[in-house]
């Protein structure tokens, strides 16, 4: 699926449909959440413009920082289809679903996560529908309102491939190149098999000769007058019990301070994470606490990785027990510039830290005071700032959270 090939139908509704340059973005507000569906609309539209045609790593930048600023109930379902270097991009959050439909048909919905959802579409894919959650794949559209760039009132959205549409394809956004490159050597693996199908289903028998039916007689039942019944035991009640809950990994605790209602922050925050309220003039007393996720990367692709634990990043990331509580990250990397295990990002207190594995081709982060890239020394953790920027082979993400230290 490439998005310029995409035939647009809005669902109707009283939420709002946009279509943008690169981008369909559907919000689902509430009867107190409509200046907050405009403003997602125009944050979408300035990030549409800002990239030129390929604004998937934009929008999940910025919906990642507006869902995870905003507070309780504040925000409305709202899902978009956006297109970028390495596809097209579903973003979800909330009450809201797609159904994906095409050489793999698959559901996912927003509020199946704690913060949101997003993937990669794949190629294969012919039609995806965007939707309030339980509506089903099949809305109410008609294909007669197509809809082209703008911004219209409807519940969801149809997306199709059709060749008929003859909307010109965005111009192409060179990314900035990171360091140069080797290609790794392929791996000597074998080819898996071609599925074999399998033999056909056997003929039905021919039919036989059939046994004349014998016929009951009918006998009248008076319902008024059940007469004699039968007292019977009432059947045990079949109650599922519950399972027993998995073991959790255990939170990392440290020391923070508490705004004026109650919320954890960094020792060096200027405004509450959770709330906004200001911590200039908050007595800053540490106390121990859970430590929340502390922000988030997000890919050249679009995609997104909440940063709530150490992650092992690579094209096959394996994690050892002696590596500790590592989660592996898999890096989709068609060039093969990225090694298997890459580089190791650890949280460390409030602070997050990267170092390069001994890869192939390093781990660089941007230097801005240079406008280059440094290469990091293979085994040496360095910490890394909101907004930094990494570069994995070809391969890029930047780091941002909504714990604000000062001066940041």
């Amino acid at each position: 699926m490439r998005f310029h090939d995409l035939t647009v139908v809005p669902v109707a509704g009283d939420g709002v449909v946009a279509h943008l340059a690169g981008a369909i973005l559907v919000v689902l507000p509430g009867p107190d959440q409509r200046d907050r569906a405009l403003d997602l609309v125009t944050s979408a539209r300035g990030a549409c413009d800002a990239a030129g045609g390929l604004p998937a790593a934009d929008l999940a930048h910025r919906f990642a920082e507006v869902i995870t600023t905003a507070g309780e109930g504040e925000l409305p379902p709202f899902g978009s289809l956006a297109d970028g270097p390495r596809g097209v991009v579903l973003f979800l959050y909330g009450a809201i679903e797609a159904h994906v439909s095409g050489a793999t048909d698959f559901r996912v919905s927003g509020d199946e996560a704690t913060t949101w959802v997003d993937r990669v579409v794949g190629p294969d894919v012919e039609r995806v529908v965007l939707v309030p959650l339980g509506t089903g794949p099949e809305p109410d559209a008609n294909p007669a309102f197509e809809l082209g760039e703008g911004v219209v009132p409807g519940s969801g959205v149809v997306l199709s491939v059709g060749a008929e549409v003859a909307v010109p394809a965005a111009p192409e956004r060179a990314p900035a190149e990171p360091p140069p490159l080797e290609v790794e050597e392929p791996d000597t693996a074998e080819t898996p098999a071609a599925a074999v199908e399998g033999p056909p289903p056997p003929p039905p028998p021919p039919p036989g000769e059939a046994s004349p039916t014998p016929v009951v007689p009918f006998e009248a039942v008076s319902l008024l007058d059940p007469g004699d019944v039968e007292e019977r035991e009432p059947l045990p009640l079949a109650v599922e019990e519950a399972p027993e809950p998995e073991d959790s990994p255990e939170v990392a605790q440290v020391e923070g301070i508490l705004c004026s209602r109650e919320h954890f922050n960094s020792p060096d925050a200027l405004y509450c994470s959770s709330c906004g309220i200001s911590m200039v003039h908050q007595t800053h007393n540490l106390v121990k606490g859970a430590r929340p996720p502390l922000g988030f990367l997000v890919f050249d692709d679009g995609s997104t990785f909440t940063l709530d634990a150490d992650y092992l990043m690579g094209r096959e990331p394996e994690v050892d027990e002696s590596a500790g509580e590592v989660r592996p990250l898999l890096l989709d990397d068609p060039d093969r510039t990225v090694s298997r295990g890459h580089a190791e990002l650890r949280l460390v207190g409030w602070d997050v830290t990267v170092a390069d594995r001994g890869s192939a081709n390093g781990t660089f982060v941007w230097d801005e005071s240079t406008s280059q890239w440094q290469r990091l020394v293979a085994g040496v953790p360095v910490p890394i700032k909101p907004g930094a920027r990494v570069a994995l082979g070809r391969r890029t993400f930047v780091y941002e959270t909504p714990h604000k230290p000062h001066g940041a």
